[in-house]
């Protein structure tokens, strides 16, 4: 399976959440201070199953405690806003979106 030249990264189960396996993964895009944060501008990851939009941003607030000091932040899905119950399916782009200032 080819991982378009990104690396993978594997987020643990949420044990007793899924009753099947799936294997997911995604293309997660980091613009502004979440590039700065997680110290990249991309990165696959591969799910154990599918997750909503929501579950998402749980895990990768694990993954990348620095995200809470930026505050709320967008997620897009395959370049649009998307809501916290969308669920993420196989080969999706997710884009982090953090607040823009400017004057």
């Amino acid at each position: 399976m080819s991982n378009h030249g990104y690396p993978l990264i594997f987020l643990p189960d949420l044990i007793g959440y899924f009753c099947q396996k799936t294997d997911v993964i995604i293309k997660v895009l980091f613009f502004g201070m979440s590039k700065d944060v997680t110290g990249k501008s991309n990165e696959s990851i591969e799910l154990d199953a599918q997750l909503s939009v929501k579950d998402f941003e749980e895990l990768l607030m694990l993954k990348y405690p620095g995200l809470k000091d930026i505050g709320e932040f967008a997620i897009a899905l395959n370049e649009a806003y998307a809501s916290g119950e969308q669920l993420i399916s196989n080969h999706d782009t997710l884009a982090i979106i953090p607040p823009v200032s400017g004057g």
